[in-house]
């Protein structure tokens, strides 16, 4: 077990796990600050197991240079939570199901790497500037609930890049559900926009406007493959706010059952995945009463 703060990180690595078994080992808010590191931790055992992360700093192990504040091989079943990682990169290579949960980069860069048959790992609410899931044989990895933008503004396009997206599972990238106000003629076509938010509230405050809602773009400028992952989800919530009634909402683009508009002064919200063998989108829910604003 390792619970120690590490204010002057050797020039190699800072903790490094070698040998043939590393097994049922505790990590526990350790620091690793050096700006010469190459590595904060670094594990290169045959077979690891058990291994436990949890918290710690690694700000500055990397900086603009992209060297790892974790770097694991060969780990299996293992758990790393909430180290905080501005700037510094988190990889895992050959290694099968671990949980990775918390990681956070302070809004600063940061980055998840999953590479060389890396199959069945699962990420819990992670916020990194960028994410690589580099080969097809890293499959079975879950994103839920994760973020991946380099600043805090999600509109900023995020680095991502997944070399087979039909075999990785992501669910909720970005967490904030932006308002789009519906109130006049000047724009009557929307094309919302997945990575700011897998539920978008339309606040239609126009009686009688039409317009429609078209499907997400499949493509964003500055990601790199897997914008549109199969599976993924938007939904939408339509609030009526006109005083009166809605117009027609015209849906371009989804595969989905009749649409019935809410009355003044309710919502209703319909939900739709993402296929993306056919790149259709298709309703999997609709509200089928009136929900009060």
């Amino acid at each position: 077990m390792y619970s120690t703060n590490v204010p002057t990180a050797p020039t190699n690595d800072a903790c490094q796990l070698v040998g043939s078994f590393c097994n049922q080992i505790l990590i526990q808010e350790c620091n690793f600050l050096s700006t010469s590191s190459t590595y904060g931790i670094i594990c290169s055992a045959t077979v690891a197991t058990g291994l436990t992360i949890l918290g710690g700093d690694f700000e500055s192990n990397t900086g603009a240079s992209g060297a790892y504040g974790i770097s694991l091989n060969n780990v299996y079943d293992s758990v790393i939570d909430g180290p905080y990682m501005e700037n510094a990169i988190l990889t895992l290579y050959n290694s099968t199901h671990n949980t990775v949960s918390g990681v956070t980069n302070g809004s600063v860069g940061g980055q998840i790497t999953v590479t060389s048959n890396s199959i069945g790992n699962d990420f819990l609410n992670c916020r990194m500037g960028g994410l690589q899931v580099t080969d097809t044989a890293s499959t079975q990895n879950t994103f839920i609930g994760c973020q991946f933008s380099t600043y805090n503004d999600l509109s900023s396009p995020a680095n991502i890049y997944i070399n087979d997206y039909n075999r990785t599972t992501i669910r909720s990238l970005f967490k904030n559900s932006p308002i789009i106000t519906v109130n006049g003629p000047s724009i009557n076509s929307f094309t919302p926009d997945t990575a700011s938010g897998d539920t978008q509230i339309f606040n239609v405050t126009n009686p009688g406007y039409n317009f429609t809602i078209n499907a997400p773009a499949s493509t964003k400028s500055g990601w790199t493959n897997g914008y549109l992952v199969d599976g993924t989800r938007i939904t939408y919530i339509i609030k009526n706010a006109t005083g009166g009634s809605l117009g027609t909402i015209t849906w371009s683009g989804y595969k989905m059952s009749t649409w019935t508009n809410p009355a003044n002064g309710y919502n209703r919200s319909i939900t739709f995945n993402y296929d993306a063998i056919s790149g259709n989108w298709y309703q999997i829910s609709q509200t089928g009463t009136d929900i009060p604003n």
